[in-house]
């Protein structure tokens, strides 16, 4: 039959090379080439927002812009939040 236009039955290697035109699964649509997601100049893709997140990296994070927050007022954050998304698995 041939071998398939993407290439799901092997792993891409760790380090691509220009001349490799093997199709991994792994690019980007004609959408993401015309309208790409706003942070992804900065190398963050859309779905990194709704990943999963411990409070302990969430915390990470949010002291990098205001590293003035406290543990407390972090806590109520993140306690809302959970709340928002309304079914209270905080695990990451």
């Amino acid at each position: 039959m041939g071998i398939p236009t993407v290439r799901n039955d092997i792993l891409p290697p760790a380090k691509r090379s220009l001349a490799n035109s093997t199709n991994y699964g792994d690019e980007t649509d004609a959408r993401g080439l015309i309208a790409p997601g706003k942070f992804q100049h900065k190398g963050v893709e859309d779905e990194d927002f709704f990943a999963r997140r411990s409070p302990e990296e969430l915390l990470e994070i949010v002291r990098r812009v205001s590293p003035e927050i406290s543990h407390a007022d972090f806590d109520d954050v993140f306690a809302r939040a959970v709340e928002l998304h309304e079914d209270g698995d905080t695990s990451s």
